[in-house]
């Protein structure tokens, strides 16, 4: 009985180098970002002030500019 050709593929062959460079790739991409851009430094006095308009309806936390997006990111706290 004889075997044609070699039935073993090695893991380091063509689409699995291709995948996994790509993966990480996309790790070290990930970490950058988990890294530098976490939470912002204003988002600690922009979450709370959408929270106070969205509870009062007053308009006068922080009045820097119009309160559409800090009303919509405190959305999910009135959830809880």
């Amino acid at each position: 009985m004889q075997v044609s050709g070699n039935s073993w593929k090695s893991p380091f062959s063509g689409e699995n180098v291709i995948m996994g460079h790509g993966g990480l790739f996309v790790v070290v991409l990930l970490s950058a970002q988990i890294w530098r851009g976490g939470w912002c430094n204003d988002e600690s006095a922009k979450i709370p002030a959408g929270l106070y308009h969205l509870e009062t309806g007053r308009m006068d936390a922080c009045r820097v500019n119009p309160p559409l997006f800090r009303m919509l990111a405190a959305i999910p706290l009135l959830i809880d």
